[in-house]
């Protein structure tokens, strides 16, 4: 089996993260490390709130394409 080439995309990802304040280092730190691998940048955003229906919101009206 081998590899396949990642599509690419012309904006950045986004990755909404649902903790608290202060808690978002892994996330940022996993961005900064997979950013070089996809070849563009990852942008973190902390929805904190509301037991996770913030983020679940935002995500659902993003109109993001799940693979």
């Amino acid at each position: 089996m081998g590899w396949r080439r990642l599509p690419t995309y012309s904006m950045p990802r986004g990755l909404i993260v649902v903790v608290g304040p202060g808690s978002d280092l892994l996330p940022r730190m996993v961005g900064q490390k997979l950013a070089p691998v996809w070849g563009q940048q990852l942008i973190v955003d902390q929805r904190a709130g509301g037991g996770g229906t913030i983020a679940q919101d935002i995500a659902a009206k993003s109109g993001a394409k799940v693979e």
